[in-house]
Formats: structure tokens, C-alpha cells, sequence
């Protein structure tokens, strides 16, 4: 009677195992840049990595409590890794940090926030089955920087995935989208985009506060107050706002 059981845990310790050579690699975390007031709770992060043809791969880790860790991927492949910060509250986490592993390279990657929204785009188009051995991914990430876009997660990533697919890949495709000027109204305190290259907003003398968003939904919290609102920006500049309570 404990046959079945026993083949049960062999066909799941060889499903398990990794076939082929792997070697490790340290994945250095980024600096904490933002001002939250993190629990130690909050500081449960994901770190996540894709190889090409492999599935995603994540583990937890404990964010500040030490400046690296070790990850083992196969030899010769290219590894793209995020580290997703946990949710602040319910409806509101920062976004990601982000690098890179190119086989020739150290085997370190060195994980920045500057990098996240790139990586991101990058693990997506593994998940759909690109293969990075054929694209020029550092130069990409590279690229972006060179642009000197001011906030990565605002780039025009839709345009990005279309031309990818249509193996169009050009470097000025590497742009922000437009921006509209707004100007909201805004209870008092510091509210945090989910991006860090947004500064906060604070409440101006006319309960309003002036900025400026691209299309799309943008969130913002005060983990002071436990308050959050969104904003939603359509393709003419007009925008829709709601404020919850976590």
C-alpha cells in the first residue's frame, strides 16, 4: 500500500531536480531609499528570477537583514531578477528593484530600483517566450539609463512589448509617455508614489497639489495617516480620483 506513495515522492524529487550544470550567483540588494515607516513584517520581501525556457523561480527574504544572498541558475543563461517589496497595506507595495546576469559577466547581480521597471519587461517577455540569448539585454537596460527618462515606470512599455514582438526594437522606442499637468485636491500630509522617482506630494496653501502623470492608474499612500488614494489618467489629461482606507 505505500508503493503508490513512494512513486508519488520520487516522480516529485525528479521533477525537482535541475538537469544540466549550474553555478551560482549573489544577488546584491539596492539601498532602502524610501522614508516608510517599515514593520518588521513589511520588510518580507520576494526576490524572483527567470532564466530563459525555465520557470520563474522566488524565495523569501528578509529585507536589511543582509546585503546579498546566493540564487543557483543554470550555467550560460541569462537570469533577469526582481526584488517586490510587500504590501505597505492592502492595495499599496513600491515598485520592484530589478538587474541582471549576462553569462561572461561576474556572477553577481547587482539588484537597483532604477533597473526594476526594465527587469519587469524583461521577465514578462521570458514568461512569453522570448528568449533572452538573442536579444541584447544589458544593452537595454543600459539604454534606458542613457536616456536619463526620469521615471522608468512611466515609459510607454505597451509601444515597448508591440515592437518587441514585431522584432522592431529601436532605442528612441525607449521614451516616457506624454505627461499631463494636474493639479488635485489633496488632504495634508506626505504621500508616497509606488515609483521612488516620484517625490512625495504634500497639500499646497490651496488644498491642491500640482504635478504631473502620464496616462495610466497611479496610487499614493500616507502610511502615516493609513490612507491611500488613486488616480486614474485617461488619453485627453482627464483624470478620475478615489481615496480608501486600509
Amino acid at each position: 500500500m505505500k508503493l503508490p506513495f513512494l512513486l508519488t515522492a520520487v516522480i516529485l524529487l525528479i521533477l525537482s531536480c535541475r538537469f544540466g550544470e549550474t553555478e551560482s550567483l549573489t544577488v546584491e540588494f539596492p539601498p532602502s531609499v524610501t522614508d516608510f515607516p517599515l514593520s518588521p513584517e513589511q520588510r518580507d520581501w520576494t526576490l524572483q528570477w527567470c532564466e530563459s525556457g525555465a520557470t520563474p523561480e522566488s524565495r523569501a527574504v528578509h529585507f536589511g537583514e543582509s546585503a546579498s544572498c546566493e540564487i543557483e541558475v543554470y550555467k550560460e543563461t541569462p537570469v533577469v531578477c526582481l526584488l517586490i517589496p510587500s504590501g505597505i497595506s492592502e492595495h499599496f507595495s513600491p515598485y520592484p528593484a530589478g538587474g541582471l546576469f549576462v553569462p561572461g559577466e561576474d556572477p553577481v547581480i547587482e539588484l537597483s530600483w532604477k533597473d526594476g521597471a526594465g527587469a519587469e519587461f524583461l521577465i514578462r517577455a521570458l514568461q512569453g517566450g522570448m528568449d533572452l540569448s538573442s536579444f541584447n539585454s544589458r544593452r537595454f537596460l543600459s539604454e534606458i539609463k542613457e536616456k536619463e527618462v526620469r521615471d522608468p515606470w512611466q515609459m510607454d512599455w505597451a509601444l515597448l512589448e508591440r515592437r518587441l514582438a514585431g522584432n522592431e526594437m529601436k532605442s528612441w522606442y525607449l521614451r516616457e509617455k506624454h505627461r499631463f499637468d494636474l493639479e488635485i485636491p489633496l488632504p495634508q500630509g506626505l504621500w508616497f508614489s509606488r515609483s521612488l522617482f516620484l517625490e512625495p506630494l504634500e497639500q499646497s496653501s490651496s488644498g491642491r497639489a500640482a504635478f504631473s502623470l502620464t496616462e495610466g492608474d497611479h496610487h499614493f499612500f500616507d502610511p502615516l495617516q493609513n490612507l491611500g488614494f488613486a488616480v486614474a489618467v485617461d488619453d485627453r489629461g482627464e483624470f478620475f480620483q478615489i481615496f480608501y482606507e486600509d
